[in-house]
């Protein structure tokens, strides 16, 4: 065989396989070391002694695999079946290469229980795509586990999760790891776990000069030992979009890590974004989306290097707090806080004193943006000013303090709206929803523009007795009174 009609062959390491069908006729096996191309094997040719279709026991002096998509001198054609089956639990020693299979139709390592295969060495590699952008690979992990100690690296096309494949490693994740390339990863359902072995740990969206990385998690459970970092190169482009599934991060969400990158977009429309103890945090140029589901950080922040205008859009999802007494937007001329046409909702958890200190921005030139929803029975201060031209809505129970009334009930303002929590209370007594330090007090004219939440039931407003709170609770029918 001659060497030059294999190009980047991968390390594998004793490995059992069975194919549906026929065994793959572009998987490869060569010697020990993983550039003694010329010593390469076709699998499906090779006489393991083992029965038809089954190769269990292969000897440790191969343990080099590659899937790639070029026709052999020897005649050998292209790949027809595509999926390897791991009937059992395999440790391999060398590198894996995936450099064939396109996203309709990509290679599949698929497998049931807890088969699956081990990348032992952190030394070698796991690429899908060519670092250099010659030949773009697919991946698919469909059932079974899988594991790596070296980074997994995404050069030039993409990896899928799927059914209850569930991946680890102890070492990066690398979405858009070759420059100029693009890299995509689309997680169904299964789970991604990444636990933390020195500095390493990280997940990557956009990993090398001008690359473009692209992740979509639509059911997945994914978990982050360190920090989730966006943009990391120059030129390059970073897209996480999420609508189910989970994301779990144990340190910072870092969006738009380089300061000349271009721009990281993190959007939200289902699932739930948790950070453990730590805040969001933009870098350079971003943008966050939160049009569902729930993102939980402890605070918003904005590096003082940036040069950029960064966004935080709520246009649907909720915010939700994860401790008291704490800014959770500080005051940012590099940060645009910013309500859609579905507006937000912050929920307080049942924390006191968080405070929003940057101004809220309408994100909507013509009409009524969707305001903003406080719930969960805490309290907020809203020290910045309010210019979204929607309402402020309260949950009974929950407490906001404004530092001006006009920034509710002033001209152009969408008013306070009222709604009790789930389940109702059954007690009548008044508790205070909302609360200003400025200079003026509430008015009868700013009662008038309050109302209870479409289907939230009859509900009834006071002033208290210095005007500086207004005072909700359940009634039987709509009334505002006076005290």
């Amino acid at each position: 065989m001659n060497k030059h009609t294999i190009n980047h062959l991968a390390v594998l390491a004793a490995l059992s396989l069975v194919c549906s069908g026929v065994l793959a006729s572009n998987l490869y096996w060569t010697g020990a070391m993983d550039n003694i191309w010329s010593k390469a094997a076709n699998w499906y040719n090779k006489d393991t002694g083992n029965v038809a279709g089954s190769f269990p026991g292969i000897p440790n002096k191969y343990d080099h695999l590659a899937y790639f998509d070029q026709t052999l001198a020897d005649g050998v054609s292209e790949i027809k079946q595509r999926t390897v089956v791991f009937n059992k639990a395999e440790l391999m020693r060398g590198s894996v290469y995936i450099y064939d299979g396109t996203m309709a139709d990509p290679i599949v390592f698929s497998a049931s229980d807890n088969y699956g295969l081990s990348i032992t060495n952190s030394a070698k590699r796991f690429w899908i795509g060519s670092n250099d952008g010659s030949k773009p690979g697919w991946l698919k992990m469909q059932g079974g586990s899988f594991s790596a100690n070296p980074p997994l690296q995404v050069c030039d096309g993409g990896w899928i999760m799927d059914g209850d494949a569930s991946f680890s490693t102890t070492n990066n994740i690398q979405i858009g790891s070759a420059k100029n390339c693009s890299a995509t990863a689309v997680f169904n359902s299964g789970s991604i776990t990444q636990t933390k072995v020195g500095g390493g740990g990280y997940f990557y969206v956009g990993y090398s000069q001008g690359s473009v990385g692209t992740v979509t998690n639509a059911g997945a459970t994914i978990t982050i030992a360190n920090s989730f970092r966006m943009g990391y190169a120059a030129s390059t482009s970073a897209y996480y979009y999420q609508s189910g599934g989970s994301l779990n991060i144990d340190n910072r969400l870092v969006i738009g890590y380089a300061s000349d990158s271009e721009n990281s977009v993190f959007e939200i429309a289902g699932g739930t974004v948790t950070m453990a103890g730590t805040p969001i945090r933009f870098a350079y140029s971003g943008s966050l989306l939160l049009k569902g589901g729930i993102v939980s950080p402890t605070s918003i922040m904005v590096e003082s290097s940036s040069d950029n205008k960064n966004v935080f859009l709520f246009d649907g999802g909720i915010l939700k707090a994860q401790k008291g007494n704490n800014i959770m937007f500080s005051v940012s001329d590099k940060l645009a806080l910013k309500v859609g046409a579905n507006g937000g909702t912050f929920d307080t958890a049942g924390f006191t004193d968080i405070e929003f200190a940057d101004a809220f921005e309408s994100a909507v030139d013509e009409g009524t943006d969707g305001g903003m929803k406080y719930i969960g029975g805490g309290s907020a201060k809203i020290t910045g000013a309010i210019n979204y031209t929607g309402p402020t809505t309260v949950e009974i129970g929950t407490t906001i303090t404004i530092s001006d009334r006009a920034n509710i009930f002033g001209e152009g303002k969408g008013g306070l709206r009222c709604f009790l929590p789930d389940p109702k209370p059954e007690g009548s007594t008044y508790v205070t929803i909302l609360t200003t330090t400025g200079a003026d007090s509430f008015t009868a004219s700013d009662l008038g523009k309050c109302a209870p939440a479409v289907g939230s039931g009859a509900i009834a407003f006071r002033l208290s007795n210095n005007g500086k709170s207004i005072q909700a609770r359940r009634s039987n029918g709509f009334v505002i009174t006076f005290q």
